[in-house]
This record gives structure tokens, C-alpha cells and sequence, in this order.
């Protein structure tokens, strides 16, 4: 299922400078910032949430799950009215996760300030490594609705690393750049804060019946605008791709809080599942025919990945290398057929069909003439195959929803900012050549440089429910694995 779900599209990092919010924006901002106070197993903990959407005496707000976790009715304290406290409701939590989220209702004519608004989520995630954010919160020794001044030092798959006085008391507050929220804080690591990307935050309230208000991009300001007295239409299919150019692709995949039913016998056994992949590719054009990539060389420098499950008590966890760390593979085309070449290593049937999941298509569903902004279209069938670059994966039915948002700058580049709904079922093929039934929802975003083939950035995040049977010890059972999932892609020049 990893490649099913990894290989869906491909990213590249984003490189990007921008202003720096006023002391007055974080002002503004404290007033849908709320301290949350919570008690478990006679525990009391304190921690930060924001508010992220008003629906008439109706008020959410987003933390991280370990701030509220074992309490269903946390107290919650607004700027306007820090001595009171009022009573919020968890609705949604990612229970026994560190980097889970949670979602709070308050509900009730007079149970907020009035005139309180959504903090805004950025949907383009601009950040790099060194850039200056904010946050809000309740650190030890920070005083209450302190800001404080941080740098990211780091984005590795869906976390955001930061240097700077993050304590466990700004758990589950806005991480802030130019006055939108670009990332909720999860924890401290070793000394770093964490902190998971805005656009997956979107994506998980999404997926929990929240619809947010859309914000306005920062990158707006780079949009190109369209020329007078006509419609601005994009070319999304590159006129030409160079021999020589050079990538580093990186891409994790998480499948967290998974449910995990087994069959055997005739009696049901629940339990819960974890799964993670994390790879590293280099990528280097070595031939190019018609101005499409005829010849690679692809060098796989890191392939790892973990499960773990826990059924009835019985606990397990397996780490996992692919096969294909560390090896060099040169991809020639021939006609419509990719071959493979990895010098005096063999490759197996199933590394044949996981390289097969790193070649791009020339048919991968995006319109081959110019689009306008606003313009959305639908990929289905073998496009749509295509599309995800799923070397073993046969799609049986679904479709993927597409819409330009917009133009923007991508440091020296322009890309295409391109949202996706996707819903896909078929089956996958396995290494010992059983198949899974394999069911995916998703949305979200990636950027693609107009000048290129490369996919700039992709965020993803949604449901996934896998079927398949197995045998242990001469015993036929079934397993089920359903739960919500994140991916995230870059890909860099180098």
C-alpha cells in the first residue's frame, strides 16, 4: 500500500521569501488564540488551541490530541475574558498519537466574544529552512499569550522543525507567518519544536465534516495576472525537458491510528496499525527524445519504513529497508516499454514493478492545452493509472477531481498551483503475488513548474482502507486496514 499511496504524485522543494508579520498582527491574533486547560488521571495540563471557524453560536477550535486527550470537557479561556472559563467538547481526537490532532466545540449564544474570527490556514505552505515564524501560547515562564519569535530549521515529511523557545505549553497553538497560520505546534522533540503543516491541518478538519473559509494566499501577490482585454491560459505539459538536469525526491508517507480486523476461524480479533515509508531518489536525465525523458539514471539513497500493530495485547513492531537502498538503475525507453538496467545486480519481479512506480508518464492526465485559471477536469481510466505512477497497483474505478487555483512565483520559476480530490479502488499486487483490495480518498495540492515536468511540492492527506488474506502457520485469515493517512513530496534541483 506504501507505493499506492507514496507514488501519487511527485514534489519539489519550495524556495520562497516573504515579509515579516507587525507586532500588531500578533496582537490581532492573540484574540482567536484560547488557553486550554485539561485534567486526566488527576493530571492537569495547560496548552494553546486556535480558533478556526464561527458558525453562528457554534465555535471551533484545533489543538493537538495530547493536549486534551482523557478529558472530554476541557476548559478553555478566551484574550477577551481570561478569568473564564468555559466548558468546550472534544469532537474529533487522534488519540495516542504525539503528532495527533483534536478538534473543540463550544456551543452557545454569549459562550464566546463576540466579533471572534478564524485564524486564517495558509493552503501554500511557503515555508524554508531558516525562515522566521511566531507563536502564541502558554509556555512555562512565557507569561499567557506570550509571542514568541522562532526559525524553522528544518521540513521533514509532514513535521516542521524549529529552533526557538517552543515549550510543551505552546502544544497545539498556531505556528504564524504573515499573519496566516502555516503550521499547528505538536510537541517538543530533543529541544526543537514540532509543528505539522497548515494544509494538512486543512486537509484533517476537512476530513471531519469542517469546511474553513479560504484564506488569502501570500503568494497571491506573485500571481500572474492576465493580459488585458483576454482570458490568461497555462500550458501544465512542458515544451521541452533539458538532457542533464539533475533531482533529489523526497517523500514520506504516514498511516497512523489504523483499525486492524482480523478474520480467522470464524471469529473477529480487532487491533490498531501504524505504517511509515520514508525515500530519498536521485533522479538525472541521460537521454531525452521529442523533448520527453527517454533515459534516467535513478540512485535510491535511502528506502525505509516501519510497522507496527497490536492485536488483542499482542504488540509488534518491524522495521523495514527496501530491497533497492543504496542500488543504481539506469531506465531506457523503448517505444512505449521501460526497461531496466542495474548493472551486475538482478532485480526481482517486485523491484521491476517498483521502478515502474518512478517513471513518469507522458500521459499523466493533465490537459494538454492551455488552461485558464479556475478551470477544473477530471482524470479517469488509464490517465488516471498514470497519474499516481502506481507500478502495481490496477485501478478499477475512481477519478481524480483537478482545479487551477493559481500562478505563482517558485523562486526564479513559475508553478501552477493545482488542487486534487481524488478517490480511487483496485487491487494491488503484492511481493508474494497475492493481491489487496486497496480503497483511497484524498485531497490536496502540489505546485508544478510550468517551465518543467517536475511537480514543485505535494501535500496529501485522507482515508485509505486495505483488504487482503494471508495464511499463518496452514490457518486462512482476513485483515482489514482502515485509517487516515498523510503524504508529502519535494523534489530538488541539485
Amino acid at each position: 500500500m506504501a507505493r499506492a499511496c507514496i507514488r501519487s504524485l511527485m514534489g519539489f522543494a519550495l524556495i520562497a521569501v516573504f515579509g515579516v508579520a507587525t507586532a500588531q498582527d500578533y496582537e490581532n491574533a492573540k484574540a482567536s488564540v484560547v488557553k486550554i486547560v485539561s485534567t486526566s488521571e488527576d493530571q492537569r495540563r495547560t496548552g494553546t488551541g486556535f480558533v478556526v471557524k464561527v458558525d453562528g453560536d457554534d465555535l471551533y477550535i484545533a489543538t493537538a490530541s495530547h493536549v486534551v486527550e482523557g478529558d472530554k470537557n476541557p476548559q478553555v479561556y478566551f484574550f477577551a475574558r481570561r478569568n473564564t472559563a468555559v466548558k468546550a467538547q472534544v469532537l474529533k481526537l487522534e488519540g495516542g498519537d504525539p503528532r495527533g490532532l483534536a478538534l473543540l466545540l463550544i456551543h452557545g449564544e454569549g459562550s464566546f466574544p463576540k466579533e471572534l474570527q478564524a485564524l486564517a490556514l495558509s493552503q501554500d505552505d511557503p515555508l524554508a529552512g531558516g525562515q522566521e515564524v511566531a507563536a502564541i501560547g502558554f509556555g512555562q515562564g512565557q507569561g499567557e499569550w506570550a509571542v514568541i519569535r522562532a526559525s524553522v530549521t528544518s521540513l521533514d515529511g509532514r513535521d516542521i522543525k524549529l529552533e526557538g523557545r517552543i515549550e510543551e505549553g505552546n502544544s497545539g497553538g498556531p505556528l504564524l507567518r504573515n499573519g496566516q497560520v502555516v503550521g499547528l505546534i505538536t510537541g517538543v522533540k530533543q529541544g526543537f519544536g514540532i509543528a505539522t503543516p497548515a494544509i494538512l491541518v486543512g486537509a484533517v478538519l476537512k476530513g471531519w465534516g469542517v469546511e474553513l473559509s479560504a484564506a488569502t494566499s501570500v503568494r497571491e501577490q506573485a500571481v500572474v495576472p492576465p493580459t488585458p482585454n483576454s482570458i490568461a491560459r497555462y500550458a501544465l505539459q512542458p515544451q521541452q525537458i533539458k538532457a542533464g538536469r539533475k533531482t533529489r525526491e523526497e517523500t514520506q508517507f504516514d498511516l497512523r491510528n489504523a483499525v486492524l480486523v482480523v478474520n480467522v476461524l470464524g471469529q473477529q480479533i480487532r487491533g490498531t496499525a501504524e505504517f511509515n515509508q520514508k525515500q530519498v531518489i536521485d533522479h538525472e536525465v541521460l537521454a531525452v527524445n521529442a523533448g520527453r525523458i527517454s533515459k534516467e539514471g535513478l540512485k535510491f539513497a535511502t528506502m525505509t519504513g516501519g510497522v507496527t500493530r497490536d492485536i488483542a495485547g499482542d504488540k509488534a513492531t518491524e522495521n523495514k529497508t527496501n530491497t533497492l537502498q543504496g542500488k543504481s538503475v539506469v531506465a531506457s525507453k523503448n517505444g512505449l516499454t521501460w526497461n531496466f538496467d542495474a548493472g551486475q545486480q538482478a532485480l526481482s519481479d517486485a523491484e521491476l514493478r517498483e521502478l515502474q512506480s518512478h517513471i513518469a508518464s507522458d500521459d499523466d492526465g493533465l490537459p494538454k492545452g492551455p488552461v485558464a485559471l479556475g478551470q477544473s477536469w477530471e482524470v479517469t481510466g488509464q490517465p488516471l493509472r498514470n497519474l499516481l505512477q502506481l507500478g502495481d497497483f490496477s485501478v478499477s474505478d475512481g477519478k481524480a477531481a483537478m482545479r487551477l487555483e493559481q500562478v505563482v512565483a517558485c523562486g526564479k520559476a513559475q508553478c501552477a498551483e493545482i488542487s486534487l480530490q481524488l478517490a480511487v479502488s483496485g487491487l494491488m499486487l503484492n511481493d508474494d503475488g497475492s493481491q489487496t483490495l486497496v480503497g483511497v480518498e484524498s485531497t490536496g495540492r502540489f505546485l508544478r513548474i510550468l517551465s518543467s515536468d517536475i511537480n514543485h511540492e505535494t501535500h496529501l492527506a485522507g482515508q485509505v482502507v486495505m483488504t487482503g488474506a494471508t495464511t499463518e502457520q496452514g490457518v486462512p485469515m482476513e485483515l482489514v486496514i482502515s485509517g487516515p493517512f498523510t503524504y508529502s513530496a519535494r523534489m530538488t534541483l541539485q
